[in-house]
């Protein structure tokens, strides 16, 4: 039931998330090749942020609420806030028909900026039966969708509120937008757990010595992970009660982005340099006829974002060995607009797939939060064991009230009748008819007495009068008595 629930949409998003240590890999080599989002764009997108997260655990990184969390109260800043719609859009979808997009500016900064900031537009298309997460730059400024409102987080991520059955509009900036951290959300984006700390800090300040500039000590520890260690999708077990993220750290082992992600956001941390942890996809690969962008299973990925408080501004930082960041870049000379050779059915029809998809897509639609989210994920199992159930015994039902009503008589009558010789050890095989059934009781021993004889006669004689009951359309005779 479990492997069975996972792999359909309405199990779990199915796109990358990367909450445990391991499960980005898993997703990378599990059917590597299934196409994850299209985008279009004229150049390639990069790096396409999905989720963001604030602090680690015992090998699972979480996402911070606003309740208590260890010692970060409850706060504002750390809750969602709903976006309204500031009018229609105005983009032109190039893989769609529909044109009812509205458009929502994602900080104040983008709004005020909207006239006079240079911005790059991309058209992304989720698989709709793959989950509802949205996926954008880091100088996402603002996005046309099917909505009435986006709920957005603290990372500027949209949590939830887009019809993705539908393409969304990102705007991306050459800079990202303007954060200021307040003093709940810069304790959360420097915490390390103390025995990881213990560990890193005499190490995060070998490897960054005196230098005083964020960027520079960020660009350090990129340097020391690709001096000193390979990567590898090969997984590594670290011993029982053991965080993986230490023994990574302790053995130097080969690993996966999950690894360098993780360890580049402990260190800068460990200097005092708010950094959270992100996963999402790499979306490099034109399709053959270069109409648009793909990203596979095999593209998910994980790095770092670190805060540079001079500008307030969040920049990445890839320290996996063989990667480079790489995300839009904004040339207003350059002609943007393009006419895909293919057509608008044509690719709702690729991404659509099938009816199935269609009812999938509609599912995870019309999620409205976490918590509604987490009920259906724990439900979902019951609520389809129930309506099986319910299908069974209404067309079970259909069919006996078509029956005539002395066949529905006979038909429960033979199976308790069935049912008390099974108890006997004597069971009607389904190619028996009722004589030579009749015929096997009659030759079982009879040892016992004469109530045993008896019982033995008597059920013979039954099943032999009900075929010859049935046989002339008459109704059988009462079961015996035994």
């Amino acid at each position: 039931m479990d492997t069975t629930f996972n792999n359909v949409a309405v199990s779990g998003t199915r796109y990358v998330y990367g909450s445990t240590i391991g499960s980005i890999r898993n997703n990378k080599v599990g059917n590597p090749d299934e196409v994850a989002l299209c985008v279009f764009s004229t150049d390639s997108p990069g790096y396409l942020r999905g989720t963001a997260f604030d602090y680690y655990a015992n090998r699972h990184w979480h996402v911070a609420t606003p309740r208590v969390i260890d010692e970060f109260a409850y706060k504002t800043s750390l809750m969602n806030h709903s976006v309204p719609a500031s009018g229609r859009g105005t983009t032109v979808l190039k893989s769609s028909r529909s044109s009812s997009l509205k458009r929502f500016y994602l900080t104040s900064q983008a709004n005020e900026d909207a006239s006079n900031d240079p911005v790059q537009t991309i058209e992304v298309r989720n698989i709709p039966f793959k989950g509802t997460t949205v996926f954008m730059p880091l100088g996402s400024r603002w996005m046309e969708a099917h909505s009435a409102s986006l709920v957005v987080n603290h990372h500027g991520l949209v949590d939830h509120g887009i019809d993705v059955r539908h393409p969304y509009i990102i705007a991306t900036a050459s800079e990202p937008p303007k954060d200021e951290l307040d003093l709940v959300r810069l304790q959360l984006l420097t915490h390390v757990p103390l025995r990881l700390e213990q560990v890193l800090k005499p190490l995060a300040y070998e490897i960054c010595g005196n230098e005083t500039d964020v960027r520079k000590k960020a660009d350090r520890v990129v340097q020391f992970f690709v001096n000193n260690f390979d990567y590898s999708l090969t997984p590594t077990t670290p011993p029982n009660r053991t965080d993986p993220l230490l023994y990574f750290f302790e053995k130097r082992h080969a690993a996966h982005c999950e690894y360098f992600a993780s360890g580049t956001v402990a260190l800068l941390r460990s200097q005092g340099i708010p950094a959270r942890y992100v996963t999402g996809y790499v979306v490099d690969e034109l399709e053959p006829n270069k109409e648009f962008w793909v990203a596979r299973n095999r593209d998910a990925h994980a790095w770092a974002e670190a805060y540079d408080a001079k500008t307030q501004t969040w920049f990445p930082v890839e320290s996996t060995p063989g990667h480079r960041y790489a995300t839009l870049t904004v040339d207003p000379t350059k002609n943007q607009s393009y006419t895909p050779s293919w057509s608008p059915q044509m690719a709702d029809e690729t991404i659509a797939g099938s009816f199935f998809s269609s009812i999938n897509a509609f599912i995870v639609a019309i999620r409205a939060n976490n918590p509604v989210l987490a009920i259906f994920r724990v439900m979902q199992a019951p609520m389809f064991l129930i309506l099986s159930v319910m299908v069974w015994r209404r067309s079970r039902r259909i069919q006996l009230d078509l029956a005539d009503p002395m066949d529905r008589i006979s038909h429960k009558m033979l199976r308790k009748m069935d049912r008390r010789m099974k108890r006997m050890s004597l069971i009607r095989e389904t190619h028996e008819t009722m004589h030579q059934f009749a015929d096997r009781i009659e030759s079982v021993d009879a040892s016992g007495g004469n109530r045993r004889h008896e019982w033995i006669e008597a059920a013979a004689k039954w099943y032999r009068e009900f075929a010859q009951a049935r046989y002339q359309g008459k109704p059988p005779a009462p079961m015996p008595k035994f």
